[in-house]
């Protein structure tokens, strides 16, 4: 059976604000799709779907399955019925001739961050779909466009930025021939933004009678689940490898000591999310508290006038309150690894960065391009490359004068699974 390719010559959706942009909410996006068909067709219907939702696949549940928040979902008929025809379909489109349909949509306010995982995602895009005539049939194709949404940020919190570390103390080997390896890892802060290096330290004493320790590997770590999920057992994802090697390696029986030694540099990616930091956030400008809050026996009553307020609210500040509550935990640690011997981890918040600045810049997520299939896409026809989507982030521009690297542990670095390329457009524009 013939696929999308050998039926259009084109079939894009094209928005007016360029070929990557980035949205923050409360803006109208405009666009046209464009058909250009290889062979003549008898078209039932052309429909738009513009949508936002998060998933995640609950672990700890008995079926592992997949639970949703929409934050929107709106469908749009572009072409449906004939002037003058009581009954809908039956355009003949000719080929090679280059159709445009225009199409506008205004993005609500309050959608979190968009977010690629294969265990969890906040995803936006865009969706034509053409019904072909076939007999008493009828064939789909779609095509997609995913966009890129960053949330602004609504106020400036003073976080904590008390020093994180961990250590741990592993032995080896039997009576005769018992050896012992103490590692300890320190960072100055728990907190970073995108752009900013992670400087820190590394106490190594091996007192196994072997070399037992070949290299030290720093690896950036990201896990995702819901936010109301108990399971403690989440799959990590890789982000960054970097590899620490000492000239003289971690022999037998020495130790390591070495402060201020570049980890790695907080690359492109999404902001934690669904932490205290960023519940607090949750509901400003808003006058009223979340009703999933419980109450206890020794809580006082709630003040009769602000529950009327709740029942008063409009609809639109009530969706709003909806859209912003997280539905997804999104965390992020380092991790240093001695061989197979030992792992230690430190979690750190990446913090959210303001939409635009004179410091700052959109990037590609260090993942590099994710897929973004729907559960209700099997069984059409699919065209174009919008079903692999990149997610872009706003970054710190690095300072002209680079951290210097004060200690003599070597370094080599790659991202996983990404190929790393900066970009710097917002809409399309030079920042």
């Amino acid at each position: 059976m013939p696929g999308a390719d050998d039926v259009f010559r084109q079939f894009e959706i094209e928005l007016d604000a360029g070929h990557d942009p980035i949205f923050h909410g409360d803006e109208l996006i405009t666009g046209k799709l464009r058909i250009e068909l290889k062979r003549p067709m008898t078209i039932q219907a052309i429909k738009l779907q513009f949508k936002g939702r998060a998933a995640c696949i609950k672990r700890d549940s008995s079926k592992g399955a997949e639970i949703e928040k929409v934050y929107f979902d709106r469908d749009f008929t572009l072409l449906e019925r004939p002037p003058g025809r009581p009954e809908p379909g039956h355009f003949p489109w000719i080929a090679n001739y280059s159709y445009c349909l225009p199409f506008e949509y205004l993005l609500p306010l309050g959608c979190p961050t968009s977010y690629e995982n294969p265990h969890g995602f906040i995803r936006y895009f865009i969706r034509a779909t053409v019904v072909e005539e076939t007999g008493t049939d009828s064939r789909e194709y779609i095509a997609k466009k995913p966009i890129s949404v960053i949330a602004p940020v609504e106020s400036f919190m003073e976080t904590e930025t008390q020093p994180v570390g961990a250590s741990e103390t592993v032995s080896f080997g039997g009576c005769c021939c018992r050896g012992k390896l103490i590692a300890e890892v320190r960072l100055p802060k728990s907190a970073y933004a995108p752009g900013e290096v992670v400087i820190g330290s590394i106490k190594i004493d091996n007192r196994h009678p072997r070399h037992i320790v070949d290299q030290m590997e720093l690896r950036l770590v990201d896990r995702v689940q819901c936010i109301d999920s108990t399971n403690s057992t989440l799959p990590n994802r890789t982000l960054i490898i970097r590899r620490l090697e000492k000239h003289d390696a971690v022999k037998s029986k020495s130790l390591l000591q070495k402060d201020e030694v570049f980890f790695l540099q907080i690359p492109a990616l999404a902001p934690t999310i669904g932490t205290k930091f960023h519940k607090s956030t949750v509901n400003n400008n808003a006058k009223t508290t979340d009703t999933d809050v419980t109450m206890t026996p020794d809580q006082p009553v709630p003040n009769p006038t602000s529950l009327l307020f709740k029942f008063q609210e409009s609809p639109s500040s009530a969706t709003l309150r909806f859209r912003k509550k997280p539905f997804l935990r999104v965390e992020y640690a380092i991790q240093l690894s001695l061989g197979d011997y030992l792992l230690l981890e430190l979690p750190i918040t990446v913090l959210p960065l303001p939409c635009r600045g004179s410091s700052i810049n959109y990037q590609p997520f260090v993942g590099g391009a994710q897929p973004i299939p729907e559960s209700d896409e099997s069984g059409k026809f699919i065209y174009g490359d919008g079903f692999m989507f990149t997610p872009q982030y706003s970054v710190l521009i690095p300072s002209t004068n680079n951290y210097p690297s004060k200690s003599d542990v070597n370094a080599t670095s790659e991202t996983a699974n990404a190929s790393q390329s900066n970009g710097n457009t917002e809409n399309s524009t030079n920042r």
